[in-house]
């Protein structure tokens, strides 16, 4: 999703917004996050919980855990708390499903050599 979408979706005012744009900045604390979350999620999560919408609300708890400590250690409010944990964990699920998609290409080339 784009990122004006989680900004609509919660109405963040002006100010909220920025906020949530300088969350959402692509960097290294963000890319990291979503790839540690990505591998529990295909490594340990997917075995405690098999079916994908479950394992979805799992990392929105998570996500929603991430965002609100963030938010009582830099004081922004709960609405951009919840656009970010939903961003976060859109990204992470983004991100699984583009590593199973390479896992699967990788098998199917390795079959047919």
């Amino acid at each position: 999703m784009p990122v004006d979408f989680y900004a609509a979706f919660f109405n963040l005012t002006a100010d909220a917004r920025a906020e949530f744009e300088f969350l959402v900045e692509d960097d290294d604390t963000l890319e990291n996050t979503v790839a540690d979350c990505a591998d529990l999620w295909r490594g340990k999560m997917r075995v405690i919980y098999q079916d994908p919408i479950l394992c979805r609300h799992v990392f929105l708890a998570r996500s929603t855990l991430i965002a609100a400590k963030g938010g009582i250690k830099n004081g922004y409010g709960c609405q951009v708390a919840a656009a970010f944990a939903l961003y976060l964990c859109d990204r992470i699920e983004r991100r699984v499903r583009e590593l199973d998609f390479e896992a699967n290409q990788h098998s199917i080339f390795e079959n047919e050599s």
